[in-house]
């Protein structure tokens, strides 16, 4: 369990990218986030805190997640698991990736909220239908252990293959063990739903 919850803090700060500059400012990009819609606009990540509040109650998707990061992380801010939630949740309900792997990632730890596996999946899930490599490892290790849903191996194998496929290296050793545990005709179906197109 210690190296599974390695892998998420490593996950997290994948996502989240360094944090760095002056004292109340925010300024991480996630990896793989989506730009909210601001493709060309001045990014949200540099701005001074007041200034992101601002931008964030306007609606403002990315300046929700950058937002919810500095409270999930403590950056510029006092650490606050809820109050993050509540910035999360505004950007994921918005389509943010970044937002709905964080936020799902918070409910399966019961970070600032009640833990919830079913509510984890549910955010994880549309990240990693993004595209977002961190919400496609989660997603194939919840299937895998059956955390909020039915333990499934092929669901596992296909979800798990995808991120390593993206270049998220860690989830050849999960896959590996999904691998050990299936049936061959498991495999095997398993095996044609990751090649299909």
């Amino acid at each position: 369990m210690g190296r599974f919850l390695l892998s998420f803090s490593a996950i997290v700060l994948i996502l989240a990218g360094s944090c760095a500059g002056e004292p109340g400012a925010v300024d991480s990009k996630p990896s793989g986030g989506t730009d909210g819609g601001n493709a060309g606009q001045p990014g949200v990540d540099s701005l001074p805190f007041a200034d992101l509040l601002e931008t964030a109650e306007a609606g403002d998707v990315e300046a929700q997640f950058q937002l919810g990061y500095a409270y999930f992380n403590g950056t510029g801010v006092d650490e606050d698991h809820l109050e993050a939630a509540n910035w999360l949740e505004r950007s994921a309900r918005q389509g943010h990736d970044g937002a709905q792997y964080l936020l799902g990632y918070m409910y399966y730890e019961g970070l600032g909220l009640t833990k919830n596996d079913v509510e984890a999946v549910h955010w994880v899930r549309q990240a990693a239908e993004q595209g977002l490599v961190e919400g496609e490892y989660l997603l194939g290790y919840l299937y895998y252990k059956g955390h909020g849903v039915e333990r499934n191996y092929i669901q596992a194998h296909f979800w798990l293959t995808r991120a390593k496929d993206n270049g998220f290296t860690q989830a050849l050793a999960t896959l590996e063990l999904c691998e050990n545990e299936m049936s061959e005709s498991e495999l095997e179906q398993a095996r044609a739903q990751s090649a299909a197109p």
